[in-house]
Order: structure tokens, then C-alpha cells, then sequence
């Protein structure tokens, strides 16, 4: 049963369509019902791929065309929220092609983009009202590892205590290790080689104690997960072991080859540091596409994640998803790219399983002057070559909770 909610329900949403979309979420209300449209930002540039809130302040990327479409970079954006929705503070270039993915640091004081196409990551600077300053690194990987493959960066992000700042290369399978102290003194102190072939995309980290923690790294063209051990000193060094490899998208828990058949999206872990989540996207049928629950098990090594159950997310391509910022993550919500819709799962805080569907919206648009969306009130997922031709250029790509 839902208990009563210790924060206000609101989710912000990057829709390549339009822009930025804050919704509310009422789970007393019916399941066509409790999303509601609450604002509607369409000044976040071409193609938004990613939104991250810190507070009232709202960050975001597009994919390219910043800031006009004679150029092929992404753009960076701030914006400060209030009751009235998006009020823009500032905007500057992400300093590379295919802007997918931006942090905030956990001090608040540093901003880092990642452009996938142009394999760089940019840092800046944040000021207290959320200005965003010049850059203080591009760390382009077409200089620093030239080839024969690009790095194709897809996450960049902190560790929960602000020490490490980690970056997934898709392409040039590995996963680099930033010491991180300011936005002016970020260093690299390791990097980690994963097999050819598996494509890390997401990771999640984990602290465990002062001076260690454990890394999950999802790599979506195996659709595996590796976790491994960070042992880290004050002085900056890291030591990495590999504790376990594990596949995302059935019972079987089988690593896959290169095929590109499935392609493993996104990663996340309850606060409670029980279980796992990973969605999976199919390219072989139309069906529901899936997400896996692991548990996590702190006594074992080899063992460490145990496979739960794979469960439907009532659309296709689930690019991405979020855990609700309440203390026990009572709810998951599943931006499903290719439908382009949004589903909220109930969560079962015990088994770690998803329940039942209590929000699902379609994102499509209908109007551009006046955005409105297409009323469709089918639970499945149920979608069309066309649909998903259209949702790869329009759907949503990520969804974040209001915190």
C-alpha cells in the first residue's frame, strides 16, 4: 500500500520535441489522470537529451545546433524554477557535437557536460544563483586518445562524497577516473579497460565506507553490468577489482554478443542499497521492452547481484528512468523513447519488484504554437515502425524527480 508522500510529486522531463516539461504526479487519482502538465519550457535549444535539478535550479543539454543551426554543437542551459515554471539564467555551448548528458557536482560548484558525437567532456563553474561560468576543462578525447576508435563519452558524473568525477567511453570501452577537488583541479588518476566490444553507457557508484566504494557499470552492447571494488586514499590513487560481471536482460543473466539486438540503457540503486535496476531496449520486435531488478548482496563477491526479475515497462525504448527522491523510492518512472510516453511503477520497497502502473501519459505533440499532447489512454505499450521512427527523433530522453 502507498503511504503518505514526504515530498511534493512533480518530475521534469527533456522532450527532444519541445524542450523541458514539468509534470505533477497525483497517485490518488487514476492511472490516465495523475500525470498532469504543470509548465512547458521550449527554450532549452534543439533536441533537449538530458535534465538534472539541484534545488530551484534546473539544468540542461541539447543535442546540437547551439546556438543556431548553422552549428553542430550542443548547448548547456540554467534555469531557476518557481510556482510560474522556468525562468532562463543562462545558456553557453557543451563544446562538442551531440551534447547527451549533464551533472551537477555534489558541493554544487561545478557543471560537466558530455557530447557523445564530438567525445568531449566540459566542465564549468557555478555561481550561487546558478550562472553558469566559462569552461575550466574540455578534455577532448580526439587529442588525448586519437584511435582508431573515439571515445564516444555517454555519462560523466560524481561520486555521492564529491571526490571522484567518472566518464563512460561507449565506444573506446573504458571508464576514466577523475580526482576531483574544484572545478579548477580535476585530475585523472585511472582508468578502467573493459572487454572490446561491450560499450559502457551508465554507471552507477555507490560509497561504502570513508574509502571505498563500489562501481556498477552498465555496458549496453553485451548488456551486462561489472561491479567493482574502489579502494581510495587521501593522497589520490585508486585501486580497481572487478568483483562481478552479470547480464541485464533475462533470468539467465547471460552477457551478449556485439549484435546490437539489445542495447542496455540506463542503471540505478535504491537509496537503501538493495537493489538494482536496469532497463533493456529490443530492436527485433515491437514488444514492451524490460527492466531487471537485481538484489544486492554486501556479504558475497562473486555473487554480489542476484537476479530478482524481469519485468515489463509498458513501452518501448526506456532510455531512461528515475527513483522518486522520497526516503524509501516509492515510485519509478520510465521515459520510454520510442513510444513516447511516460509510465510511473509503484515500488515495492521489500522485494525490490516494480508494481503496479499508478501514472502513464503520452508525450506526443500535437500542437507546436500551443504545446498540447495526444490523448491516448491504452495501458500496452502498443506502438508501429512509424512510431518508433518518430519517437527516436521526438520522445523523451530523460526524466528526473523534482526534489
Amino acid at each position: 500500500m502507498a503511504q503518505a508522500n514526504e515530498i511534493p510529486l512533480g518530475l521534469y522531463v527533456a522532450l527532444e520535441s519541445t524542450g523541458l516539461v514539468e509534470l505533477s504526479f497525483d497517485p490518488s487519482k487514476s492511472v490516465q489522470k495523475s500525470l498532469s502538465v504543470v509548465s512547458v519550457c521550449k527554450d532549452a535549444g534543439h533536441m533537449p537529451n538530458w535534465v538534472v535539478a539541484r534545488g530551484d535550479e534546473v539544468y540542461s543539454i541539447n543535442r546540437t545546433a547551439y546556438p543556431d543551426g548553422r552549428s553542430s554543437s550542443g548547448g548547456v542551459h540554467s534555469f531557476r524554477h518557481d510556482d510560474t515554471g522556468f525562468h532562463a539564467i543562462c545558456k553557453a555551448s557543451s563544446h562538442g557535437k551531440g551534447g547527451c548528458h549533464i551533472s551537477v557536482s555534489p558541493d554544487g560548484k561545478a557543471l560537466v557536460a558530455t557530447n557523445i558525437t564530438g567525445s568531449t567532456v566540459t566542465v564549468y563553474p557555478l555561481s550561487d544563483d546558478g550562472a553558469i561560468g566559462e569552461p575550466t576543462y574540455v578534455f577532448d578525447y580526439n587529442k588525448t586518445d586519437p584511435g582508431p576508435l573515439a571515445a564516444h563519452p555517454h555519462q560523466t558524473s560524481f561520486d555521492a562524497r564529491g571526490r571522484l568525477m567518472l566518464s563512460a567511453l561507449r565506444t573506446m570501452d573504458c571508464v576514466d577516473i577523475y580526482a576531483y577537488r574544484s572545478p579548477q583541479d580535476i585530475v585523472k588518476i585511472a582508468r578502467i579497460t573493459l572487454p572490446p566490444l561491450s560499450g559502457p553507457r551508465h554507471f552507477a557508484i555507490r560509497s561504502v565506507t570513508l574509502s571505498r566504494a563500489l562501481l556498477y557499470v552498465l555496458s549496453e552492447k553485451e548488456n551486462s553490468i561489472r561491479v567493482y571494488r574502489l579502494n581510495m586514499t587521501d593522497a589520490g590513487p585508486v585501486t580497481v577489482n572487478l568483483m562481478q560481471a552479470i547480464g541485464t536482460l533475462d533470468k539467465n543473466c547471460q552477457l551478449t554478443a556485439p549484435d546490437m539486438n539489445d542495447l542496455a540503457a540506463e542503471i540505478a540503486i535504491s537509496d537503501d542499497g538493495r537493489f538494482l535496476y536496469a532497463s533493456n531496449r529490443g530492436f527485433q520486435s515491437l514488444a514492451n521492452d524490460t527492466m531487471t531488478v537485481f538484489a544486492i548482496d554486501d556479504t558475497s563477491v562473486e555473487h554480489h547481484l542476484v537476479y530478482v526479475d524481469t519485468q515489463r515497462t509498458y513501452g518501448k525504448h526506456p532510455r531512461n528512468f528515475a527513483l522518486s527522491r522520497d526516503s524509501a523510492n516509492q515510485w519509478v518512472a520510465v521515459a520510454n523513447q520510442f513510444s513516447q510516453d511516460l509510465v510511473v511503477f509503484e515500488r515495492d520497497v521489500q522485494t525490490g519488484r516494480l508494481g503496479s502502473v499508478r501514472g502513464k501519459m503520452d508525450l506526443r505533440v500535437k500542437g507546436t504554437d500551443e504545446i498540447t499532447f495526444v490523448n491516448r489512454l491504452s495501458l500496452e505499450g502498443v506502438v508501429t515502425i512509424r512510431d518508433c521512427l518518430k519517437g527516436r527523433l521526438e520522445g523523451p530522453m530523460c526524466v528526473q524527480w523534482k526534489k
